[in-house]
């Protein structure tokens, strides 16, 4: 009986292919030749011109690095401390291991490490981006290249202008004094356990919703949304360190809790997200980032002519003309972004703004930009999807390494009763205190910033690093050797062991802020000292963290509050966990007591007020720092 079902196959299909088998049997087989020969080619030149790197290849070795990835709570760090113990401690060369399959290397010594940082040709790692783009979206990290320098660009300028700073330092203090202190004076009086973590937390992520997204400081002190925050950043960890993390569709127990802590903090976040369209604010720049002009009627045109005429009146700048056809030609050509028509406006309005002669230029460009970029937006429409992901990532990473940094702080301080008694005899030198002058301040406390610097030394937040090289790369050793460093590996770094290391420092794992004192301990960023990174992917927030860290300790102390373990079995013997930042591995509870009186300053801006005060005839106001 004949089979209906049955395909028939013609003689010359069949020729056909065997030909396509046969032709990918032999092109693979000439693709495997040619990487062996490259191979040998490589080890070749490696023994005569490049120093062998030590590590190892062997199954079990790789089987043992992956146990010590998914048990031990340091993760990458504990695989890196035991593959420095056995072969690379001596010379600090670089130590080779297999990670997932490919060929890795681990290194130590600081030339190797700032070369690596600052060389092009060393990329990020894709796996570890593309697990953070899954979770976090569009942000700083995980944008395209190009879309990255604008968003760098953005948080450079609100993050290093004069301005913008001493607005979110002035923001840094209120918080200080408005979340900080009555927290530590309700467990001084109770005498109950403070959690410095927990304290922390609501203290970074206060100035971090209210500095970039200008929530007012009361709406911040009695929610949870700074627990919802620190267990979504908390997931993120999770995922980009999993062996296996599934995509966010699968509705696993741990994919829903993330989603719900994400759904928490965009909840929050968007009422405030309209107020911040004109705001001179992080999160307006986002928004106006964000939002494209397609066309303009004329009615549109009539409008914004008004409304711009309008501000230059407000501004005391007249007889200004604007070229309104060089706009339209813009948004006609193609879909224009807010922010490079704002550009266009304000070249042509600098001339008038340089003529006036303002006090501060900037300021008064930087809000008429964000005025005028406001009521583009009208006429825009924005992407609301990279507006949420840029405006929450910022936030996360306006407070995660700050909390940890302030906890690390606060845990080496608490063993360290003198210490906190030298950082109280600073302030009380402290003359014409300036919260809103971050350099002036910390110039004027030079043992409380030391005091910050070990803390980076020893407990750095950001403990691990790791590169993609893109192409063969020789990396320089000491004593005028190089060694060969393949294309597609990785490179590894870890600030915390290379900070650590004997060779650098004398007594490594000792805390002791007057190690800086000394020349031959001096700070040599990118030499014996990276908390921050080095060369082109340098944290752009380090003055900020520095100086958030140095208002959270200084105002308690200043307070007259001094603070002891709880539990002093935990002095020196506390453990890490390592994943995205290097956090404690316990709760530290401190025990708060006042035993100093009260240090009053005066602000420059205060002394101006009680000058304003007393011309007015209604006598002297004697202004009081903290509570």
């Amino acid at each position: 009986m004949q089979d209906y079902f049955a395909p028939t196959i013609k003689e010359e299909e069949i020729n056909y292919l065997q030909f396509v088998t046969y032709a990918f049997i032999a092109g693979w087989l000439i693709l495997l030749f040619i990487k062996y020969l490259n191979k040998y080619l490589r080890q070749t030149k490696d023994s005569q011109e490049y120093v062998k790197l030590k590590g190892h290849s062997n199954i079990i070795a790789q089987i043992n690095d992956a146990y010590i990835l998914c048990t031990d709570p340091l993760g990458m760090l504990g695989l890196f401390q035991r593959l420095v113990e056995e072969y690379g401690k001596k010379n600090m060369d670089p130590v080779g291991f297999y990670l997932a399959g490919e060929q890795s290397y681990f290194v130590c010594h600081p030339e190797g490490v700032s070369q690596a940082l600052s060389d092009k040709t060393v990329a990020r790692i894709p796996w570890a981006i593309s697990r953070m783009r899954e979770s976090l979206g569009y942000n700083i990290i995980t944008a395209p290249s190009r879309d990255r320098k604008k968003i760098r660009g953005r948080v450079h300028s609100h993050l290093n202008s004069r301005h913008y700073f001493a607005s979110i330092s002035r923001t840094m203090y209120e918080v200080a004094n408005e979340v900080v202190l009555p927290n530590w004076k309700k467990h001084c009086k109770a005498a109950s356990k403070l959690n410095i973590f927990d304290g922390m937390l609501a203290y970074a992520s206060t100035v971090a919703f209210a500095a970039f997204l200008g929530v007012p400081i009361g709406d911040l002190k009695d929610i949870d949304i700074h627990h919802k925050l620190n267990n979504m950043f908390g997931c993120v960890r999770e995922r980009t360190f999993a062996a296996v993390a599934l995509p966010l569709f699968f509705p696993t127990k741990a994919n829903r809790y993330f989603k719900q802590t994400r759904s928490s903090v965009v909840n929050f976040i968007t009422p405030y997200l309209a107020k911040n369209v004109s705001a001179d604010t992080m999160a307006g720049s986002i928004i106006r980032a964000h939002t494209t002009v397609t066309n303009l009627s004329k009615q549109n045109l009539q409008d914004l002519q008004s409304f711009i005429t309008k501000k230059l009146t407000e501004f005391n700048i007249v007889k200004c003309k604007i070229n309104f056809s060089e706009i339209l030609h813009l948004i006609s050509t193609t879909p224009a972004k807010v922010t490079a028509i704002t550009n266009k406006i304000m070249q042509q309005l600098n001339s008038n703004i340089r003529a006036k002669k303002f006090q501060d230029a900037n300021k008064v460009r930087s809000k008429l930009a964000a005025a005028i970029g406001g009521e583009l937006c009208k006429f825009g429409k924005r992407d609301n999807k990279k507006t949420m992901e840029e405006v929450v990532s910022m936030i996360i990473a306006g407070s995660e390494t700050t909390i940890v940094l302030m906890t690390w702080c606060w845990y080496y301080l608490a063993q360290f009763p003198d210490f906190q008694e030298r950082i109280y005899q600073e302030a009380k030198e402290l003359k014409d205190f300036n919260p809103e002058n971050a350099k002036n301040t910390l110039s004027k406390l030079p043992f409380l910033k030391n005091v910050i610097n070990e803390t980076l030394r020893l407990r750095g937040p950001a403990s691990t690093n790791g590169r993609k090289v893109t192409s063969d790369f020789e990396l320089n050793l000491p004593g005028n050797r190089k060694a060969l460093i393949p294309k597609g590996s990785n490179l590894f770094f870890s600030a915390f062991i290379t900070q650590q290391s004997e060779q650098l420092w004398s007594e490594p794992t000792r805390f002791n802020p007057d190690r800086y004192n000394k020349p031959s301990e001096k700070i040599k960023v990118g030499n014996n000292y990276y908390p921050f990174g080095y060369g082109q992917y340098r944290c752009i927030g380090e003055r900020y963290a520095i100086y958030e860290a140095a208002l959270g300790i200084l105002i308690p102390i200043m307070n007259g509050y001094q603070v002891t373990l709880s539990d002093p079995d935990l002095a020196n013997k506390m453990p890490l966990v390592a994943s995205l930042t290097l956090r404690p591995g316990k709760e530290i509870k401190l025990q708060v007591t006042r035993p100093r009186e009260i240090i009053n300053l005066t602000t420059n801006k205060q002394q101006n007020m009680k000058m304003a005060v007393k011309r007015e005839g209604k006598g002297k106001q004697r202004i009081k720092l903290g509570m």
